[in-house]
């Protein structure tokens, strides 16, 4: 997920880090860095589906399913 696409479906950094329930400073460090993987899940989930996680964040939240689930068991 990039920076733009946030903006984009969001509108302002203000506007996304309200609705991620972060400050809009920390958005806008996203310019520069990567979207930690826990604001590209919420991200995803805020949008319906239309903002999609990076490829490290998939991997990073299916290993912590996994975890997860060997917990349970």
């Amino acid at each position: 997920m990039k920076y733009d696409d946030v903006l984009s479906h969001f509108g302002t950094p203000s506007d996304a880090g309200r609705a991620l329930g972060v400050d809009r400073r920390l958005v806008d460090g996203w310019k520069k860095r990567r979207i930690p993987t826990k604001h590209q899940l919420k991200a995803q989930q805020l949008s319906g589906g239309k903002l999609t996680p990076d490829d490290e964040a998939k991997k990073e939240a299916e290993e912590l399913s996994a975890l997860l689930q060997a917990r349970a068991a």
